[in-house]
């Protein structure tokens, strides 16, 4: 039973609150009250001091400064490295590679009279150098084009390494203009003439040829022992010692000479006058030559020139009479 009255008191409270809301806001307003005025007082505003904004250092950079614009294959050029930004006072190694194109291998460094390949060789074997107190370094190093590779414009490349890390920094490429080497001439060193003197030989005078003899055919009538019988006649060659003609006797008649010579002439009792007797080839002797014009008369030795001359024109006459009969 008392549930049921419970029941019933909410119900009636509920359904007072719905259907009688008026009534109960008049009910429950409250009576207004006079507000107190409030006097503005000031506040203090805090002041925050801003924080400065923290610097960033900028990042290590290398840079090809100096590069020429051509070279010859396998002669040595420098480049002038500069590194900006790096750790102070701190060891650095520098190389510097490149090629035609894309290739990295055509390049080799000088570092303590060697030369290593830029591209592929150890670090520890490239140039070392050393920043200063903020760190920058400007850097010289030797080049060249290796002598086996091809030429033309290369891509050159530079790297720098901390001697203690392995991170390295690289720059951007330049170019240059790689040339063939000119073809030098060999000089072959002329071998040394020694002058031996010659000795000139003396000119030896030549003795002149004393002209032989030439013999001629005197005819001698020979007495016979017999007396009564003809004298034998017999052809003599004499050879003639010298070609100087002998001297003729202008006082002694040519008829003179004849007369001598004819058969008809007075001869001494002694001598037999010479009758025609013909001459064979064995008469003719040839005797050792030897000089006989002392023996000859003095008639035959001065007509003995007259009697050369009329035999030389004869011997010339006869082939000229042979030439013209054939």
């Amino acid at each position: 039973m008392v549930d049921y009255l419970v029941l019933l008191f909410l119900l009636f409270f509920l359904s007072g609150s719905l259907f009688y809301p008026s009534y109960i806001s008049a009910q429950e307003s409250p009576t207004s009250t006079p507000s107190a005025t409030l006097a503005p007082t000031d506040t203090p505003i805090s002041t925050i001091a801003a924080s400065p904004t923290p610097s960033v250092n900028p990042s290590i950079s290398l840079v090809i400064d100096t590069i020429p614009s051509q070279a010859v294959k396998n002669v040595g050029f420098t480049l002038k490295l500069i590194l900006a930004n790096g750790k102070a006072d701190t060891d650095y190694y520098f190389k510097a590679y490149g090629g035609i194109g894309e290739t990295k291998t055509y390049i080799e460094v000088s570092n303590n009279a060697n030369w290593v390949n830029g591209y592929n060789g150890a670090w520890d074997q490239m140039p070392k150098y050393t920043t200063n107190s903020t760190g920058n370094f400007e850097a010289t190093i030797t080049i060249k084009a290796r002598n086996d590779q091809p030429v033309g414009l290369f891509n050159i490349y530079a790297r720098a390494k901390e001697v203690l890390t392995d991170g390295y920094v690289l720059s951007l490429a330049k170019t240059i203009t790689i040339l063939a080497p000119e073809a030098t001439p060999t000089l072959t060193p002329a071998p040394s003439v020694t002058v031996t003197p010659t000795r000139t030989p003396t000119a030896t005078r030549t003795p002149t040829p004393t002209k032989a003899p030439t013999p001629t055919a005197v005819i001698f009538n020979t007495p016979s022992s017999t007396p009564g019988s003809s004298p034998t006649s017999r052809l003599v060659l004499s050879p003639v010692p010298t070609l100087k003609l002998p001297t003729l006797v202008p006082d002694i008649p040519l008829n003179d000479l004849v007369a001598d010579l004819s058969p008809d002439s007075t001869q001494d009792s002694d001598t037999p006058e010479p009758t025609g007797v013909s001459l064979g080839i064995s008469d003719i002797v040839f005797p050792t030559p030897t000089p006989a014009s002392g023996n000859l008369p003095a008639a035959i030795s001065n007509v003995l020139p007259i009697i050369l001359i009329i035999v030389g024109g004869l011997l010339l006459i006869v082939p000229l009479i042979i030439f013209r009969r054939h």
